[in-house]
């Protein structure tokens, strides 16, 4: 059984890619034998592994993906025990890597969850010594902490770990590598804390006083809009932050539906249909896409309680979507525009459909007549209109009475939209 490059990593070795690379392989081909072998020292192995499993670099990807699977794969398979042990080891080690408490601003008596607290990187010159002090390693540790902490261990650990998130997601002068992993941080430690191991006998999420503050910071984000920012940034912000925004949510109002609702609702309706959508349209088709895709997966979500913004999301849909000049050039946002619309069929209160079924004929009849006008229609999207038609017609709208009326509208025949 082969593990010499699993004692290289455990001795500290780990700027040897190829290395680090073939001791992952070590474990990952083997049936958990190296995994229960107590002569290898896995304390460390986890340690320096967990240096190479977070990179925001393309190049590097595949390398932290592995490196994250044998790390779950050992906590999968390790005892309580044994969890405990090498997640106290992990955050010792990590107390050097955070700032100079020094230069921190953070109550030492109380150790408190005061979201105002937290280590302040201050000016440049404190951040750089910071960075060339090795701080940066422990953005990946800290990822490995959060993904394993059992949930009885956050309380005495909060007073580190939320300035720590803070202080990235603070951190102005670099989205990248600072900002952007605060983000994922603080994701990881909602969901795999808060939410996975939710239990009332240990700390919960409402009780912590973060929520504020983290939405505050994370709706922000959401603003960041161009021409102000590269697309392709907020395309890379928004990808980290809408799935956080949720978690954040989900994490909060685990107790309470209705509340969950009632935000997932309102950031919904005042920061995507009332600023985002209406600000990226056609223009920045690849944010608008995001956008679409993401209301689509929280309308499965919500089912029915999502109604009640059937008619915002027409308005949008026909006011910066299908009146822009530009719409037509975009097949992939033509497509998604008509998923969205099926996904109000599909999922709102049925009572609600029928009442807005001319709203939501008139969105098809929009995007056929443009299509037909500019003869762009493609056999594929007359085919996905007429399906979003006999969605329509399986809700119970009947249009046998429209149909006499367009027969020619302008020269074009829409009634083949309805032979399905």
């Amino acid at each position: 059984m082969k593990c010499g490059n699993l004692i290289i990593v455990a001795n500290g070795d780990i700027d040897d890619k190829d290395i680090i690379n073939l001791a992952c392989d070590e474990v990952l081909d083997t049936d958990d034998d190296l995994i229960h072998n107590d002569a290898l020292d896995w304390r460390n192995i986890i340690l320096n592994l967990s240096f190479r499993c977070y990179s925001v670099n393309d190049e590097d990807y595949l390398l932290a993906e592995k490196s994250n699977l044998v790390i779950s794969r050992y906590f999968s398979r390790a005892s309580r025990d044994k969890i405990l042990e090498i997640t106290s080891f992990l955050i010792t080690k990590i107390q050097p890597l955070l700032i100079n408490k020094k230069n921190a601003v953070i109550d030492k008596q109380s150790k408190g969850l005061n979201p105002k607290l937290g280590f302040s990187f201050g000016d440049d010159e404190v951040y750089e010594i910071w960075k060339k002090n090795g701080g940066m390693r422990s953005i990946p540790l800290c990822l490995t902490i959060l993904s394993h902490l059992p949930i009885d261990k956050i309380s005495t650990n909060l007073w580190w770990i939320s300035p720590f998130i803070l202080n990235l997601l603070d951190a102005t002068s670099d989205l990248q590598n600072l900002r952007l992993p605060g983000v994922k941080l603080l994701h990881v430690m909602l969901e795999k804390v808060f939410i996975d191991q939710y239990s009332n006998k240990w700390l919960k999420f409402k009780d912590t006083g973060l929520f504020q503050e983290y939405e505050r910071i994370l709706i922000n984000f959401c603003f960041y809009l161009p021409p102000s920012y590269d697309s392709q940034n907020t395309l890379l912000i928004w990808r980290q932050v809408f799935p956080a925004i949720y978690s954040l949510y989900k994490a909060q109002y685990i107790e309470d539906e209705y509340q969950l609702r009632l935000h997932i609702l309102k950031f919904i309706s005042e920061v995507i249909l009332q600023n985002c959508l209406p600000r990226c349209g056609c223009k920045y088709d690849q944010l608008t896409s995001f956008l679409i895709h993401f209301m689509i997966e929280m309308i499965r979500t919500l089912g029915e309680k999502s109604t009640i913004y059937i008619q915002r999301v027409i308005y949008d849909i026909g006011q910066y979507l299908i009146k822009d000049p530009f719409f037509t050039a975009f097949d992939k946002l033509i497509f998604e525009t008509i998923e969205l619309v099926e996904a109000i069929i599909g999922y709102c209160n049925t009572t609600r459909v029928l009442e807005h079924r001319y709203d939501i004929l008139g969105i098809i009849l929009l995007i056929y007549g443009k299509l037909k006008n500019e003869e762009s229609m493609s056999d594929k999207i007359r085919k996905q209109l007429q399906h979003t038609i006999k969605m329509l017609k399986d809700r119970g709208c009947n249009f046998s009475y429209e149909i006499k009326h367009l027969k020619s509208v302008k020269g074009i025949d829409y009634t083949e939209l309805f032979a399905v």
